[in-house]
């Protein structure tokens, strides 16, 4: 009788301790906030959350994640690990009057415009939106924002909700 009591008491002091080692640190956490240039809101586009590179981005990677711009300059994103990011936006993807280039024909001299490979393939994909979820007007940023090394904006994500707001300058 006496070996079942100590096994009883035995099992939740054990859970305690196990559980008091989880590591928490993958826990998902919700970005949201607004993206201005010159005081105005980046209406269309996407904003890319890249992790930051670290041990474990680099022996298992987190991914990105890319989230449309609402016509208010807002965005959201939920499911996002915790951590640091460097963000990236583009507006170009609503840009009415950019031109893609279009791949030629071997030996034709030319070459296919690979951002809008990339965009077409993310599209496909649902990393960026098209349509109706990108109905904002365009504005046009300085372009090192669409640039993971160019760009300066960084993310610090915690557990939970996390609100973010990026004022674009020159």
């Amino acid at each position: 009788m006496t070996s079942t009591c100590r096994l009883i008491l035995a099992v939740p002091l054990f859970l305690a301790v196990a559980s008091a080692g989880c590591n928490t640190s993958n826990s998902p956490a919700t970005a949201s906030g607004k993206f201005t240039y010159q005081g105005q809101p980046v209406t269309a586009g996407s904003v890319t959350f890249y992790p930051v590179a670290t041990k474990s981005t680099e022996q298992g990677g987190l991914g990105i994640f890319t989230y449309p711009l609402k016509a208010d300059g807002t965005y959201s994103g939920t499911d996002l690990p915790v951590g640091e990011y460097v963000v990236t936006v583009e507006t170009e993807s609503a840009n009415p009057d950019r031109k893609l280039r279009q791949a030629v024909q071997p030996g034709g001299g030319g070459k296919a415009d690979p951002a809008a490979d990339y965009q077409k393939k993310m599209q496909e994909r649902g990393q960026i939106p098209s349509g109706p979820a990108n109905t904002g007007p365009y504005v046009k940023i300085p372009p090192k924002y669409a640039d993971k090394k160019t760009s300066t904006l960084k993310a610090t994500l915690t557990k939970g909700s996390n609100t973010n707001n990026f004022d674009l300058t020159d």
